[in-house]
């Protein structure tokens, strides 16, 4: 049965068919559902009210509960959402060895804006060349286009991304830093 709070000043007698009721400034009441509806149509004077934490503590309907403001799997802070799907950022078009992270971070893919030729341009976990395991290597020929890995991977070492002698093309990395 839902939850209805009196916001009113003044000590209220329900105007409502039937009720009858004696209403105290502040004071909450367990109501049926239907009448519940009707209480609420007068919105100066009544609200819906929902447990919070426990059942001594409430919530006015269109408050916020900010009890938890910790940072959950999946949650980003600073867009204040939940994200159903890879959240990662892009290093920018990149035609040399770049230095794409300096820590640990999660690969998700890149994107080809030039295609490559000549050599192979690799991503490696690490912050130089050659100082950390290939984690993805763009063959000569690699077309211009987006290319998102499945699953994200896990890169402790930091995120480098290597020429290898006469490699050309432009690549942008998409990763997530650790925080």
């Amino acid at each position: 049965m839902p939850l209805v709070k009196y916001i009113g000043t003044v000590t209220k007698v329900d105007s409502v068919p039937g009720s009858q009721v004696s209403w105290e400034p502040g004071q909450i009441r367990e109501v049926s559902l239907e009448m519940g509806g009707l209480l609420t149509a007068y919105t100066d004077s009544f609200i819906y009210f929902y447990p919070v934490l426990d059942s001594n503590s409430y919530q006015a309907s269109g408050e916020l509960n900010v009890a938890d403001m910790a940072e959950h799997p999946g949650e980003d802070a600073v867009f204040d959402r939940t994200f159903g799907g890879a959240l990662c950022v892009a290093s920018g078009p990149k035609s040399v060895d770049s230095l794409i992270n300096n820590g640990a971070c999660i690969l998700y893919g890149y994107i080809v804006h030039a295609a490559t030729a000549t050599a192979a341009i690799t991503i490696e976990n690490g912050i130089t060349a050659g100082s950390g395991a290939t984690v993805a290597t763009l063959p000569p020929g690699k077309i211009a286009g987006e290319y998102i890995f499945p699953v994200g991977i896990s890169c402790s070492n930091g995120l480098f991304l290597n020429y290898a002698t006469g490699a050309t093309g432009s690549v942008s990395v998409l990763y997530w830093p650790a925080v």
